[in-house]
């Protein structure tokens, strides 16, 4: 198997990992914001069917990616010292070490960062599930 090029992957699929991440807290962001509006119109009737799984399906994946993130980010340290020729010049070990350390400490990062910005509003998303399992 070759590891080089998965190394040259990881970091791309840790930054677009992240992007999602964020357009997914947005969103969230968004549909409790429209959430709270139909409460309050009083139509009901349209919100169950809209806005049930726009809510909870997105919530789900983006609490999956935060998981994900150390993970993707252990690959890289995994595929990069199995590409360590030890045997070689001490310049490329200590690339290819620093590689294994770059991608460890971006999913550690990412996934610390989407963790905090979770906590804010986990409480309020899990709240407005609730309420909509409720209503149907």
């Amino acid at each position: 198997m070759n590891y080089e090029v998965i190394n040259q992957w990881i970091i791309p699929i840790i930054w677009g990992m992240a992007a999602v991440s964020l357009a997914l807290y947005i969103a969230e962001i968004v549909i409790m914001r429209r959430f709270d509006k139909q409460i309050t119109k009083g139509s009901e009737m349209a919100f169950k069917k809209e806005l049930y799984h726009w809510l909870d399906i997105p919530y789900t994946v983006f609490i999956v990616l935060i998981s994900l993130f150390p993970l993707v980010g252990m690959l890289g340290t995994v595929s990069a010292l199995l590409t360590l020729d030890i045997s070689a010049a001490t310049d490329g070990l200590k690339s290819n070490f620093f590689q294994a350390l770059d991608t460890t400490g971006m999913g550690l990062i990412f996934a610390i960062v989407f963790k905090f910005a979770n906590a804010f509003i986990q409480s309020q998303i899990e709240e407005h599930i609730k309420k909509k399992k409720k209503m149907l």
